[in-house]
This record gives structure tokens, sequence and C-alpha cells, in this order.
């Protein structure tokens, strides 16, 4: 897996079963930035397409939220004023989306 910070290539430090089958990793690149991945785990059926394309949809929906949430996080040091405008949040939610970010260690691209 390459690293979001420096797209170098990483390596896995530590390895937790979460709950909802899912992976948790710890990872580390070769410079150094330390992140964390989420592997889900589905089973599913052959010619269950439809379910796929559900699980497909809802993978890049959690994944456009944690990218909204770094950004959130990143950027929170503008005012929340700003990014409530810019994502259509309430204060309440901004400060959530960074508090979410900043727990799961995802960071900005």
């Amino acid at each position: 897996m390459i690293c979001p910070k420096c797209a170098a290539s990483s390596h896995v430090l530590d390895t937790r079963q979460g709950g909802n089958l899912t992976t948790n990793r710890r990872r580390e690149c070769r410079n150094g930035h330390i992140f964390h991945t989420v592997e889900r785990h589905v089973s599913v059926t052959t010619g269950d397409a439809r379910r796929v394309a559900q699980f497909a949809r809802r993978i890049a929906a959690d994944q456009a939220r944690a990218k909204r949430d770094a950004t959130i996080a990143a950027e929170l040091h503008r005012g929340w004023q700003r990014l409530a405008e810019r994502f259509n949040l309430t204060k309440g939610s901004v400060y959530a989306a960074a508090r979410r970010s900043r727990k799961n260690g995802t960071t900005v691209r």
C-alpha cells in the first residue's frame, strides 16, 4: 500500500481485528509516516451483483467522508465558519468531523 502523504511504499507495523468483520492495520512508509487502514471483509455469493454494487457504493461514501473529515481537521485552524459554509454543516458537525478524523488518524493527501 502507498503512503497517503508521500506516495512511498509502506509495510505493516501492527494488525488488529476490529468489529463488524474489519481488520485494522497500522502502517509505516519508507519516509517514516505512520497511517492506519481499515479492511472490511464481506462474503459475496456468485451472481449477487446488486449486493456487490451496494457494498462498493458504501465504501466509496465512507472514503469520501473520511477525506472530507481529514480536510476539515487540517483546515479547522482557519475557522469553523468557512468550513461549515463550504461543506454545508453546522458548527457541531464541523467539530465532530475533526474529532473523527483525528481519532481515526486520517490525513489529507
